[in-house]
């Protein structure tokens, strides 16, 4: 069942709601995740355990999504048994909608390091922001991407951005 961000957003005006659902959410997706890094792994709960240096009875606790006692110190263990960064954030409501709204239970168990091939793939930042375009206009604006690329796609996933390939440190902006 999907639940789009206005529904989120609408359920969330209620202050006591609003505060239960991030609770009860993070709760859930935390230990969730736990299960799912680790099963994408193939271990077991002892073998987490015994890279976390805890007992598998521990694991079996903080992979339910009724443990309530989860504290930073214990996901920063269990961050460096999986070998992933661990991100604690305030974020507005509209963040929180957003994420809700976007979760994929394929993206609840990140690669290690050691597994991680995007982590060293290149980031295409322009040197300078790009201009504003007239919503009725189509029109063409280049920038120098900051570094040598070798593998570009044709376009952006969004679709307004296109890798001229005879620059290859070109790319063209369209007005969507």
């Amino acid at each position: 069942m999907t639940i789009s961000r206005l529904d989120i957003a609408e359920s969330l005006r209620a202050k006591s709601y609003r505060h239960k659902l991030v609770s009860e959410h993070f709760q859930r997706t935390t230990a969730a995740q736990l299960r799912a890094m680790r099963q994408a792994r193939h271990w077991t709960q002892r073998e987490l355990g015994k890279r976390a240096g805890v007992g598998q009875t521990w694991i079996s606790q903080v992979e339910s999504p009724d443990y309530e006692r989860m504290s930073v110190r214990t996901l920063k263990k269990l961050g460096e048994a999986f070998d992933v960064a661990l991100i604690l954030r305030y974020v507005p409501f509209s963040q929180f909608a957003d994420w809700i709204a976007k979760l994929d239970m394929q993206d609840l168990a990140p690669p290690g390091f050691d597994d991680d091939v995007a982590l060293f793939e290149p980031v295409f930042e322009a040197t300078e922001p790009p201009m504003l375009l007239p919503e009725a206009t189509i029109e063409e604006f280049q920038w120098e991407l900051p570094m040598d690329v070798e593998r570009l796609p044709e376009q952006s996933p969004a679709g307004n951005v296109r890798y001229l390939p005879e620059a290859r440190r070109k790319v063209e902006i369209y007005a969507s």
